[in-house]
């Protein structure tokens, strides 16, 4: 259901309300059926003030890339809280630009991933030849 109440879809909940109110991400109903026509509203998604000053934030390493506080994230940073000020202006921290030394330490940390990502692709595919050259002596 939608704010302005409309039926968007039907789905089980996986969670308990007592769960999802405590939850930061995770899946929280199983979708069974969608009703809401598709494109019916404008896709807008990500482009609100919260939303800009979050990707700034991991683009400077303030933030780790699902978007959680790390060691380096401001002090009054507080994803709960609203942005908006009682006169609906952008109460926005402010965030400089990526540090050099924090773009190198992602840029390492991604290429390890993605090497250990490959170390394991291969592994798995030489275990599955030898399986099969196993099984083709028989």
């Amino acid at each position: 259901m939608s704010t302005k109440g409309e039926a968007v879809a039907l789905g089980l909940a996986e969670m308990t309300s007592a769960v999802m109110a405590t939850c930061r991400h995770g899946m929280a109903a199983r979708l069974k059926r969608v009703i809401l026509d598709r494109d019916y509203y404008p896709k807008k998604w990500g482009l609100g003030p919260r939303a800009k000053v979050k990707k700034n934030m991991k683009d400077a390493g303030t933030l780790d890339k699902f978007g959680r506080p790390n060691d380096l994230t401001p002090k009054g940073w507080n994803p709960m809280t609203n942005l908006l000020d009682a006169e609906g202006t952008a109460n926005v921290v402010v965030v400089s630009e990526p540090k050099e030394e924090n773009l190198k330490r992602k840029k390492s940390e991604d290429k390890k991933e993605k090497k250990e990502k490959k170390d394991k692709k291969k592994k798995k595919k030489e275990r599955k030849e030898s399986s099969d050259e196993d099984v083709d002596m028989d």
